[in-house]
Protein backbone atom coordinates (compact mmCIF):
# COMPACT_ATOMS: atom_id res chain seq x y z
CA UNK A 1 0.00 0.00 0.00
CA UNK A 2 1.39 3.40 -0.99
CA UNK A 3 1.67 6.30 1.47
CA UNK A 4 -1.27 8.08 -0.14
CA UNK A 5 -3.42 4.97 0.00
CA UNK A 6 -2.61 4.68 3.69
CA UNK A 7 -3.48 8.35 4.23
CA UNK A 8 -6.79 7.91 2.39
CA UNK A 9 -7.66 4.75 4.36
CA UNK A 10 -6.95 6.47 7.67
CA UNK A 11 -9.01 9.54 6.74
CA UNK A 12 -11.87 7.44 5.41
CA UNK A 13 -11.94 5.40 8.64
CA UNK A 14 -11.96 8.64 10.62
CA UNK A 15 -14.82 10.00 8.45
CA UNK A 16 -16.96 6.87 8.71
CA UNK A 17 -16.14 5.42 12.14
CA UNK A 18 -14.47 8.20 14.09
CA UNK A 19 -11.23 6.20 14.15
CA UNK A 20 -8.01 7.71 15.41
CA UNK A 21 -5.50 8.49 12.67
CA UNK A 22 -2.57 7.15 14.64
CA UNK A 23 -4.34 3.85 15.29
CA UNK A 24 -5.16 3.43 11.61
CA UNK A 25 -1.60 4.18 10.51
CA UNK A 26 -0.23 1.67 13.03
CA UNK A 27 -1.99 -1.04 11.02
CA UNK A 28 -0.12 -0.01 7.89
CA UNK A 29 2.78 -2.36 7.32
CA UNK A 30 5.15 0.28 5.94
CA UNK A 31 8.64 -0.08 7.40
CA UNK A 32 10.06 3.11 5.87
CA UNK A 33 10.17 5.96 8.43
CA UNK A 34 10.10 8.65 5.73
CA UNK A 35 6.82 7.38 4.27
CA UNK A 36 5.35 6.99 7.75
CA UNK A 37 6.19 10.60 8.60
CA UNK A 38 4.64 11.81 5.34
CA UNK A 39 1.48 9.79 5.97
CA UNK A 40 1.18 11.07 9.54
CA UNK A 41 1.82 14.67 8.49
CA UNK A 42 -0.76 14.70 5.70
CA UNK A 43 -3.47 12.67 7.45
CA UNK A 44 -3.19 14.70 10.66
CA UNK A 45 -2.94 17.95 8.69
CA UNK A 46 -6.12 17.29 6.72
CA UNK A 47 -8.09 16.83 9.96
CA UNK A 48 -6.36 19.72 11.73
CA UNK A 49 -7.04 22.10 8.84
CA UNK A 50 -10.47 20.82 7.85
CA UNK A 51 -12.26 24.16 8.20
CA UNK A 52 -9.53 25.92 6.22
CA UNK A 53 -9.71 23.27 3.49
CA UNK A 54 -13.49 23.65 3.28
CA UNK A 55 -13.01 27.41 2.79
CA UNK A 56 -10.36 26.86 0.09
CA UNK A 57 -12.49 24.30 -1.74
CA UNK A 58 -15.30 26.85 -1.89
CA UNK A 59 -12.89 29.17 -3.73
CA UNK A 60 -12.02 26.35 -6.09
CA UNK A 61 -15.64 25.36 -6.77
CA UNK A 62 -18.55 26.96 -4.83
CA UNK A 63 -21.23 24.53 -3.63
CA UNK A 64 -19.22 21.50 -4.73
CA UNK A 65 -21.07 18.23 -4.12
CA UNK A 66 -19.01 15.08 -4.54
CA UNK A 67 -18.74 11.74 -2.75
CA UNK A 68 -16.95 11.39 0.58
CA UNK A 69 -14.12 9.48 -1.11
CA UNK A 70 -13.61 12.14 -3.77
CA UNK A 71 -13.70 14.90 -1.14
CA UNK A 72 -10.99 13.18 0.92
CA UNK A 73 -8.72 12.89 -2.12
CA UNK A 74 -9.34 16.56 -2.96
CA UNK A 75 -8.59 17.68 0.62
CA UNK A 76 -5.39 15.64 0.64
CA UNK A 77 -4.28 17.37 -2.54
CA UNK A 78 -5.17 20.91 -1.45
CA UNK A 79 -3.55 20.40 1.95
CA UNK A 80 -0.27 19.42 0.29
CA UNK A 81 -0.56 22.26 -2.25
CA UNK A 82 -1.41 25.05 0.22
CA UNK A 83 0.10 24.00 3.56
CA UNK A 84 3.18 22.04 2.48
CA UNK A 85 6.08 22.97 0.24
CA UNK A 86 7.86 19.65 -0.11
CA UNK A 87 5.64 18.07 -2.81
CA UNK A 88 5.44 19.68 -6.28
CA UNK A 89 2.01 20.13 -7.85
CA UNK A 90 2.64 17.70 -10.70
CA UNK A 91 3.35 14.94 -8.17
CA UNK A 92 0.28 15.85 -6.09
CA UNK A 93 -1.96 15.68 -9.17
CA UNK A 94 -0.40 12.48 -10.49
CA UNK A 95 -0.67 10.63 -7.17
CA UNK A 96 -4.23 11.89 -6.62
CA UNK A 97 -5.37 10.60 -10.00
CA UNK A 98 -3.71 7.22 -9.40
CA UNK A 99 -5.70 7.02 -6.17
CA UNK A 100 -8.91 8.23 -7.87
CA UNK A 101 -8.66 5.53 -10.54
CA UNK A 102 -8.70 2.89 -7.82
CA UNK A 103 -11.56 4.38 -5.84
CA UNK A 104 -13.82 6.55 -8.02
CA UNK A 105 -16.06 6.09 -11.07
CA UNK A 106 -14.82 7.59 -14.35
CA UNK A 107 -17.03 10.71 -14.19
CA UNK A 108 -15.66 11.63 -10.75
CA UNK A 109 -12.11 10.93 -11.90
CA UNK A 110 -12.55 13.46 -14.71
CA UNK A 111 -14.12 16.06 -12.39
CA UNK A 112 -11.33 15.61 -9.84
CA UNK A 113 -8.67 15.99 -12.51
CA UNK A 114 -10.27 19.25 -13.71
CA UNK A 115 -10.39 20.57 -10.13
CA UNK A 116 -6.75 19.66 -9.52
CA UNK A 117 -5.59 21.39 -12.72
CA UNK A 118 -7.57 24.46 -11.62
CA UNK A 119 -5.86 24.21 -8.20
CA UNK A 120 -2.52 24.78 -9.91
CA UNK A 121 -3.64 28.13 -11.29
CA UNK A 122 -5.87 29.64 -8.60
CA UNK A 123 -4.54 32.05 -5.95
CA UNK A 124 -6.00 30.63 -2.77
CA UNK A 125 -6.35 32.83 0.33
CA UNK A 126 -7.79 32.59 3.82
CA UNK A 127 -9.61 35.48 5.54
CA UNK A 128 -7.31 37.76 7.53
CA UNK A 129 -9.73 39.75 9.72
CA UNK A 130 -10.31 38.81 13.35
CA UNK A 131 -14.03 38.05 13.40
CA UNK A 132 -14.80 34.70 15.02
CA UNK A 133 -16.08 33.34 11.71
CA UNK A 134 -12.86 34.31 9.92
CA UNK A 135 -10.77 32.75 12.69
CA UNK A 136 -12.69 29.50 12.16
CA UNK A 137 -11.64 29.42 8.49
CA UNK A 138 -8.11 30.77 8.97
CA UNK A 139 -7.09 28.81 12.08
CA UNK A 140 -9.49 25.86 11.70
CA UNK A 141 -11.15 25.41 15.10
CA UNK A 142 -14.85 25.11 16.04
CA UNK A 143 -16.63 28.44 16.49
CA UNK A 144 -17.75 27.50 20.04
CA UNK A 145 -14.17 26.83 21.08
CA UNK A 146 -12.79 30.03 19.55
CA UNK A 147 -15.43 32.09 21.32
CA UNK A 148 -14.74 30.30 24.63
CA UNK A 149 -10.97 30.80 24.44
CA UNK A 150 -11.37 34.42 23.32
CA UNK A 151 -13.73 35.11 26.22
CA UNK A 152 -11.17 33.61 28.60
CA UNK A 153 -7.85 34.93 27.31
CA UNK A 154 -8.67 37.83 24.97
CA UNK A 155 -8.20 38.02 21.21
CA UNK A 156 -4.43 38.43 20.93
CA UNK A 157 -3.55 35.63 23.34
CA UNK A 158 -6.18 33.42 21.71
CA UNK A 159 -4.59 33.85 18.28
CA UNK A 160 -1.20 33.05 19.78
CA UNK A 161 -2.51 29.89 21.49
CA UNK A 162 -4.40 28.66 18.42
CA UNK A 163 -1.48 29.32 16.09
CA UNK A 164 0.80 27.40 18.46
CA UNK A 165 -1.55 24.42 18.39
CA UNK A 166 -1.53 24.45 14.59
CA UNK A 167 2.24 23.99 14.63
CA UNK A 168 4.27 20.80 14.86
CA UNK A 169 7.36 20.61 17.03
CA UNK A 170 10.36 18.30 17.37
CA UNK A 171 10.05 15.34 19.71
CA UNK A 172 11.18 16.01 23.28
CA UNK A 173 12.32 13.58 25.93
CA UNK A 174 13.44 13.65 29.53
CA UNK A 175 16.32 11.77 31.07
CA UNK A 176 15.48 9.77 34.18
CA UNK A 177 19.01 9.59 35.57
CA UNK A 178 22.39 11.11 34.82
CA UNK A 179 23.57 8.61 32.29
CA UNK A 180 25.35 8.87 28.99
CA UNK A 181 23.03 9.28 26.03
CA UNK A 182 23.69 7.56 22.72
CA UNK A 183 25.06 9.65 19.92
CA UNK A 184 22.32 11.39 18.02
CA UNK A 185 20.86 14.64 16.87
CA UNK A 186 19.50 16.32 20.00
CA UNK A 187 19.99 19.38 22.18
CA UNK A 188 19.14 20.24 25.76
CA UNK A 189 16.21 22.64 26.08
CA UNK A 190 16.16 23.09 29.85
CA UNK A 191 15.40 21.64 33.23
CA UNK A 192 11.72 21.22 34.09
CA UNK A 193 12.32 19.18 37.23
CA UNK A 194 14.15 16.77 34.93
CA UNK A 195 16.60 17.48 32.13
CA UNK A 196 14.76 17.75 28.82
CA UNK A 197 16.15 17.38 25.34
CA UNK A 198 14.79 18.05 21.87
CA UNK A 199 15.54 15.82 18.92
CA UNK A 200 16.85 17.76 15.95
CA UNK A 201 16.31 14.89 13.52
CA UNK A 202 13.23 12.69 13.18
CA UNK A 203 15.55 9.82 12.26
CA UNK A 204 16.79 9.85 15.88
CA UNK A 205 13.43 8.98 17.51
CA UNK A 206 13.86 5.22 17.23
CA UNK A 207 17.36 5.48 18.76
CA UNK A 208 15.93 6.97 21.97
CA UNK A 209 12.41 5.58 22.34
CA UNK A 210 13.42 2.22 23.81
CA UNK A 211 16.10 3.41 26.23
CA UNK A 212 15.25 2.69 29.90
CA UNK A 213 16.72 6.01 31.07
CA UNK A 214 14.73 8.07 28.54
CA UNK A 215 11.02 8.89 28.44
CA UNK A 216 9.49 10.55 25.38
CA UNK A 217 7.40 13.37 26.82
CA UNK A 218 6.56 17.05 26.54
CA UNK A 219 8.00 19.18 29.38
CA UNK A 220 4.59 20.46 30.54
CA UNK A 221 3.33 17.46 32.59
CA UNK A 222 6.76 16.91 34.12
CA UNK A 223 7.03 20.56 35.15
CA UNK A 224 3.52 20.55 36.63
CA UNK A 225 4.28 17.37 38.59
CA UNK A 226 7.60 18.78 39.81
CA UNK A 227 6.07 22.04 40.99
CA UNK A 228 3.10 20.38 42.69
CA UNK A 229 5.50 18.08 44.54
CA UNK A 230 6.94 21.15 46.27
CA UNK A 231 3.61 21.57 48.09
CA UNK A 232 3.91 18.20 49.88
CA UNK A 233 4.60 18.44 53.63
CA UNK A 234 6.45 15.12 53.61
CA UNK A 235 7.18 12.35 51.08
CA UNK A 236 4.13 10.07 50.66
CA UNK A 237 4.40 6.45 51.78
CA UNK A 238 1.58 5.30 49.49
CA UNK A 239 0.68 6.60 46.02
CA UNK A 240 -2.27 5.83 43.76
CA UNK A 241 -2.13 6.87 40.10
CA UNK A 242 -5.85 6.65 39.36
CA UNK A 243 -5.79 7.03 35.54
CA UNK A 244 -2.25 5.87 34.98
CA UNK A 245 -1.81 4.80 31.33
CA UNK A 246 0.56 5.10 29.57
CA UNK A 247 2.55 5.47 32.80
CA UNK A 248 4.36 8.81 32.66
CA UNK A 249 3.06 10.01 36.04
CA UNK A 250 3.69 6.61 37.63
CA UNK A 251 7.27 6.79 36.40
CA UNK A 252 7.74 10.27 37.86
CA UNK A 253 6.22 9.16 41.17
CA UNK A 254 8.58 6.17 41.34
CA UNK A 255 11.56 8.46 40.75
CA UNK A 256 10.47 11.12 43.25
CA UNK A 257 9.16 8.88 46.04
CA UNK A 258 11.46 5.87 46.10
CA UNK A 259 10.21 4.54 49.44
CA UNK A 260 6.52 4.75 48.59
CA UNK A 261 4.23 1.88 47.72
CA UNK A 262 2.85 2.78 44.29
CA UNK A 263 -0.38 1.50 42.76
CA UNK A 264 -1.28 2.41 39.18
CA UNK A 265 -4.78 1.95 37.85
CA UNK A 266 -6.65 2.24 34.57
CA UNK A 267 -10.02 1.11 33.30
CA UNK A 268 -9.13 0.30 29.69
CA UNK A 269 -7.71 -3.14 28.88
CA UNK A 270 -5.83 -1.68 25.90
CA UNK A 271 -4.31 1.02 28.09
CA UNK A 272 -3.46 -1.54 30.78
CA UNK A 273 -1.44 -3.46 28.19
CA UNK A 274 0.51 -0.29 27.32
CA UNK A 275 0.94 0.50 31.01
CA UNK A 276 2.33 -3.00 31.70
CA UNK A 277 4.72 -2.63 28.79
CA UNK A 278 6.13 0.63 30.16
CA UNK A 279 6.34 -0.74 33.71
CA UNK A 280 8.40 -3.68 32.42
CA UNK A 281 10.54 -1.41 30.25
CA UNK A 282 11.39 0.91 33.16
CA UNK A 283 11.51 -1.91 35.73
CA UNK A 284 9.12 -0.18 38.14
CA UNK A 285 8.21 -1.85 41.47
CA UNK A 286 4.52 -1.00 41.26
CA UNK A 287 1.17 -2.75 41.57
CA UNK A 288 -1.36 -2.58 38.71
CA UNK A 289 -5.13 -2.46 39.22
CA UNK A 290 -7.96 -2.37 36.66
CA UNK A 291 -10.95 -0.41 37.99
CA UNK A 292 -13.26 2.36 36.92
CA UNK A 293 -11.73 5.40 38.64
CA UNK A 294 -15.16 6.52 39.87
CA UNK A 295 -15.65 3.16 41.63
CA UNK A 296 -12.15 2.38 42.91
CA UNK A 297 -12.43 0.19 46.07
CA UNK A 298 -11.99 2.20 49.27
CA UNK A 299 -10.27 -0.57 51.26
CA UNK A 300 -7.02 1.40 51.42
CA UNK A 301 -6.12 5.06 51.94
CA UNK A 302 -3.33 6.81 50.05
CA UNK A 303 -1.02 9.69 50.97
CA UNK A 304 -0.85 10.90 47.35
CA UNK A 305 -3.44 10.36 44.65
CA UNK A 306 -2.53 11.38 41.12
CA UNK A 307 -5.57 12.10 38.97
CA UNK A 308 -4.56 12.84 35.40
CA UNK A 309 -8.18 13.24 34.42
CA UNK A 310 -9.78 12.60 31.02
CA UNK A 311 -10.42 16.03 29.54
CA UNK A 312 -11.14 18.00 26.37
CA UNK A 313 -7.45 17.84 25.31
CA UNK A 314 -7.84 21.55 24.58
CA UNK A 315 -4.18 22.24 25.40
CA UNK A 316 -2.73 19.59 23.08
CA UNK A 317 -4.79 19.97 19.91
CA UNK A 318 -1.65 19.99 17.76
CA UNK A 319 -1.21 16.33 18.77
CA UNK A 320 -4.79 15.18 19.37
CA UNK A 321 -6.01 16.37 15.99
CA UNK A 322 -9.34 14.56 16.17
CA UNK A 323 -10.17 16.18 19.52
CA UNK A 324 -10.64 19.70 18.15
CA UNK A 325 -13.79 18.73 16.25
CA UNK A 326 -15.28 17.20 19.40
CA UNK A 327 -15.00 20.45 21.35
CA UNK A 328 -18.71 21.04 21.75
CA UNK A 329 -20.17 22.56 24.89
CA UNK A 330 -21.98 19.28 25.65
CA UNK A 331 -18.83 17.23 25.25
CA UNK A 332 -16.86 19.53 27.54
CA UNK A 333 -19.71 19.45 30.09
CA UNK A 334 -19.62 15.64 30.02
CA UNK A 335 -15.90 15.72 30.75
CA UNK A 336 -16.42 18.05 33.69
CA UNK A 337 -19.07 15.77 35.18
CA UNK A 338 -16.72 12.78 34.92
CA UNK A 339 -13.81 14.77 36.39
CA UNK A 340 -15.98 15.73 39.34
CA UNK A 341 -16.98 12.10 40.00
CA UNK A 342 -13.34 11.01 39.84
CA UNK A 343 -12.30 13.75 42.24
CA UNK A 344 -15.04 12.81 44.69
CA UNK A 345 -13.86 9.21 44.62
CA UNK A 346 -10.25 10.26 45.05
CA UNK A 347 -11.19 12.26 48.15
CA UNK A 348 -12.73 9.12 49.71
CA UNK A 349 -9.47 7.25 49.07
CA UNK A 350 -7.29 9.96 50.61
CA UNK A 351 -5.54 9.62 53.95
CA UNK A 352 -6.13 12.35 56.54
CA UNK A 353 -3.01 14.31 55.56
CA UNK A 354 -3.00 13.10 51.96
CA UNK A 355 -2.78 15.24 48.83
CA UNK A 356 -4.45 14.94 45.43
CA UNK A 357 -2.54 16.02 42.34
CA UNK A 358 -5.22 16.89 39.80
CA UNK A 359 -3.83 17.28 36.28
CA UNK A 360 -5.32 17.93 32.85
CA UNK A 361 -4.10 18.81 29.38
CA UNK A 362 -6.88 21.38 29.17
CA UNK A 363 -6.79 25.19 29.05
CA UNK A 364 -10.53 25.58 29.75
CA UNK A 365 -11.25 27.10 33.20
CA UNK A 366 -14.32 25.00 33.98
CA UNK A 367 -12.18 21.85 33.69
CA UNK A 368 -9.47 23.45 35.79
CA UNK A 369 -9.62 26.45 38.14
CA UNK A 370 -13.41 26.68 38.33
CA UNK A 371 -13.76 22.97 39.02
CA UNK A 372 -11.15 23.25 41.78
CA UNK A 373 -13.11 26.10 43.35
CA UNK A 374 -16.31 24.04 43.21
CA UNK A 375 -14.70 20.92 44.67
CA UNK A 376 -12.98 22.89 47.42
CA UNK A 377 -16.31 24.42 48.44
CA UNK A 378 -18.46 21.28 48.18
CA UNK A 379 -16.00 18.71 49.55
CA UNK A 380 -14.21 20.75 52.26
CA UNK A 381 -10.92 20.73 50.39
CA UNK A 382 -8.17 23.33 50.22
CA UNK A 383 -6.07 24.30 47.21
CA UNK A 384 -2.38 24.16 48.16
CA UNK A 385 -1.05 25.13 44.75
CA UNK A 386 -2.27 25.42 41.18
CA UNK A 387 -0.58 26.17 37.87
CA UNK A 388 -1.68 26.75 34.30
CA UNK A 389 0.63 26.45 31.30
CA UNK A 390 -0.60 27.66 27.93
CA UNK A 391 0.56 26.24 24.59
CA UNK A 392 3.41 28.29 23.16
CA UNK A 393 5.48 28.59 20.02
CA UNK A 394 8.44 26.85 21.65
CA UNK A 395 6.46 23.62 21.81
CA UNK A 396 5.14 23.59 25.39
CA UNK A 397 1.80 21.81 25.68
CA UNK A 398 -1.09 23.40 27.49
CA UNK A 399 -1.85 21.90 30.87
CA UNK A 400 -3.14 22.50 34.39
CA UNK A 401 -2.11 21.13 37.77
CA UNK A 402 -3.56 21.55 41.26
CA UNK A 403 -2.63 20.13 44.66
CA UNK A 404 -5.65 19.60 46.96
CA UNK A 405 -5.75 18.65 50.65
CA UNK A 406 -8.55 18.08 53.15
CA UNK A 407 -9.47 20.98 55.39
CA UNK A 408 -8.93 20.28 59.08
Amino acid sequence: MSARQAIFSALYAYEKKGSYIEDELLNWGEPDDKNRRLARQVASGVIRRDASLTYLIHQLQPKLKISAKAMIILKMAIYQHYFMDRVPDYAIISESIVLAKKLLPLALQKLLYALLKKMEKISFSLPQDDSSESLVSRLSYPLEFIQLVTGTYGLNKTKYILNAMNSTFPTTFRVRKSQDLPKGHFEKIGNFGWDFYQLTSMDSVSSFANLPNVYIQNPTPAYLFHELSKSLFSPPLSVLDLCAAPGGKTLMAAECFEKAKIVCNDISSNKIALLKSNIEKYDLPVQITNYDATEYPDKEKFDLIILDAPCSNSGVLNKRVEARWRLTEQNMTNHTQLQKKMLQRAIKLLSDQGVIFYLTCSIIPFENEKLMQEIALQESMKVLKEMLILPDEKGMDGGFGCALIKKH
